[in-house]
């Protein structure tokens, strides 16, 4: 088998199509390219053509990882999770991964602290629910204490805040209601978005004085 050409794609400089006896076989980058000696003429062996084949499939899997992360951050699991989907193997998944944690672009303590201050700003929720959502995401119980340590002690929450503008609208809705009725729905509001015992008894000392 010859390599009969190596084509510059026109969007990706550094990727090159491979042609195999006049017929297309896979696409490559440089670092492909330069680690396979290839060039146009050389005569290349199975081998080295189902090693060019699985490199094609790596960069395309991890092409698409970083189309995810560009929407926003992820974290390890689910990049892996989204991979499985796409029919990507372990093998594979894990080749990423590694790449994307080389390259700073998978890491899960980046990922659970970017999360936290954005809950704080949108959406908010409690830290019980927080810290289920990471978990949920595949991120260690001592990496979401860490990052929560970090993003506290940068920032300190002021919870009882965070927790009336979690309610958005609803508080309004309340002050046409019974008192006790008021009560049970504050708590039950707060109580679902994650919010502990003592910050719900402060937001209902601040909202029934008013």
């Amino acid at each position: 088998m010859i390599i009969t050409a190596l084509k510059t794609c026109k969007k990706k400089k550094e990727r090159f199509r491979i042609y195999i006896d006049g017929k297309f076989l896979c696409y490559t980058d440089t670092a492909g390219i330069e680690e396979n000696n290839l060039k146009e003429g050389l005569s290349v062996s199975v081998e080295i053509v189902e090693k060019l084949k699985r490199r094609q499939i790596f960069s395309k899997a991890l092409d698409y990882s970083r189309l995810l992360i560009s929407y926003r951050k992820r974290s390890r699991e689910e990049i892996a999770a989204r991979l499985k989907k796409k029919g990507y193997s372990l093998f594979i998944s894990e080749k990423v991964l590694k790449e994307l944690e080389r390259c700073g672009e998978a890491d899960d303590m980046d990922f659970a602290i970017s999360w936290i201050r954005s809950r704080r700003i949108s959406r908010p929720k409690g830290e019980f629910a927080i810290r289920n959502e990471l978990k949920e995401k595949g991120v260690a119980d001592n990496i979401v204490e860490d990052a929560f340590e970090k993003v506290n002690r940068e920032s300190p929450p002021d919870r009882v805040s965070l927790a009336i503008k979690s309610c958005g609208g609803m508080l309004e809705s309340y002050r046409s209601l019974d008192r006790i009725t008021a009560h049970r729905r504050l708590r039950s509001l707060l109580a679902r978005r994650g919010f502990d015992f003592d910050t719900i008894r402060e937001v209902e000392k601040k909202f029934f004085s008013e």
